[in-house]
């Protein structure tokens, strides 16, 4: 996803064993979404989630540089099409534009 010449990135802080976290990452990687995955929990990146005020899980951030221009970001569980929505009104600047991402197949959920 590009806003102006900046590619965007999306940023996941979660753990590992978190059911949301889980099916986050998995919706992202359905509709297309590449992303960096940060395991909040691991003591090697305490820094980073201190840095971003890293309390809720999941945590989803959505910059056009690493350490700077957040553009968007939600704590707390959210689907993949709602919070890329959030990001396409944001940099669209029109209220209600969708992220075409793509299609989530229905008949392919886990049981």
């Amino acid at each position: 996803m590009e806003n102006g010449s900046k590619k965007l990135k999306i940023r996941v802080f979660g753990a590992a064993d978190c059911t949301y976290c889980k099916r986050l990452c998995e919706e992202m990687s359905m509709i297309g979404v590449p992303y960096d995955f940060i395991d909040a929990n691991a003591e090697e990146n305490n820094s980073i989630c201190d840095k971003y005020n890293i309390d809720k899980l999941p945590h989803i951030q959505c910059y056009a540089d690493v350490d700077k221009d957040i553009i968007c970001e939600h704590a707390g569980p959210v689907s993949a099409q709602v919070f890329m929505n959030k990001v396409s009104e944001k940099i669209s600047g029109k209220k209600g534009s969708v992220f075409q991402g793509r299609t989530i197949c229905k008949n392919c959920k886990k049981k």
